[in-house]
């Protein structure tokens, strides 16, 4: 199995934009792996808990989604430590900083 670590994604949030981008990205890794015949795991860091996939099984396949605790300040030196476990298993990392801000036009 190939565990995917997933940055920057929002699956439900108030900003649709966000959330569109976070379920479409799932969908297309899935459809990457699927297509090379791939067991995928992934695992979504966020603030998000699994919760929220009841309601995404009617867009996206759920049962591959892992939800990773992300650190907090209160959590310190300990909290980084988890983090840094937790991203060491999987086998690759994909960062989309809620993507959708890159889109932005700022005059300064």
């Amino acid at each position: 199995m190939i565990k995917i670590a997933l940055f920057g994604v929002a699956l439900n949030s108030n900003n649709y934009g966000c959330s569109a981008l976070g379920i479409s990205q799932i969908d297309m890794l899935q459809k990457i792996a699927v297509s090379l015949d791939l067991n995928v795991e992934y695992h979504v860091f966020s603030g998000e808990s699994s919760a929220i996939l009841t309601p995404l099984s009617n867009y996206i396949r759920t049962d591959n989604i892992v939800f990773e605790k992300i650190v907090r300040f209160r959590t310190g030196l300990r909290g980084i430590i988890q983090l840094r476990k937790a991203i060491s298993k999987c086998d690759l990392v994909i960062d989309l900083t809620y993507g959708d801000s890159f889109s932005e036009r700022r005059d300064l």
